[in-house]
């Protein structure tokens, strides 16, 4: 399952808000894939200053949401990447719907994230889906249409070498899991 989160949403796995619970419980989500937009460090950066200078949060736990946050974006958020695009797209929403700039933004990126073909955007799910249609090939010779027993147990071997490449990928999210 794939999500997008806002920077209203990323900021409630750091500090407790109406809602922190359930963001926190999505971020349990196995095999969950979450997205932000090209802006949200810049805005998590805003919003975790504009909460110091409040007075809500001190100084120090300001320090460590932010490491926590780079950390957590680097590790666990894919960006949905600046485009030209995006721009207009957000433009147009814009042009259509009373939203300020920053919001249509996001928007726009949530939008662009739901209309992509993931398989063939992201290099790791293109490897994937490639992979996938290898295992069959070669699960299909080694059950049904081998025709000796050396080329069903040789696509035996394939087709398990071949469910754990798909599996390195899956959890390295990197083609190149597995080879090096």
């Amino acid at each position: 399952m794939i999500f997008f989160f806002d920077t209203s949403a990323l900021v409630k796995r750091y500090l407790h808000e109406k809602e922190s619970a359930r963001v926190r419980r999505l971020l349990q989500t196995g095999g969950a894939i979450f997205y932000q937009a090209f802006l949200a460090p810049l805005e998590m950066t805003s919003a975790l200053y504009r909460r110091h200078r409040s007075g809500e949060i001190p100084m120090g736990q300001l320090s460590v949401l932010l490491r926590s946050y780079a950390a957590h974006s680097h590790r666990d958020y894919f960006l949905v990447p600046y485009s030209e695009s995006l721009i207009d797209l957000a433009e147009t929403l814009i042009s259509r719907h009373p939203l300020r700039a920053l919001d249509a933004i996001q928007l726009a990126s949530a939008l662009a994230l739901r209309s992509a073909q993931y398989p063939f955007v992201h290099a790791w799910l293109t490897a994937k889906v490639l992979a996938l249609l290898a295992y069959i090939v070669f699960g299909s010779i080694a059950l049904k249409y081998g025709r000796s027993r050396r080329v069903r147990a040789l696509s035996y071997g394939m087709a398990l070498g071949v469910f754990l490449y798909i599996v390195a990928v899956a959890i390295a999210r990197s083609p190149a899991a597995g080879l090096a």
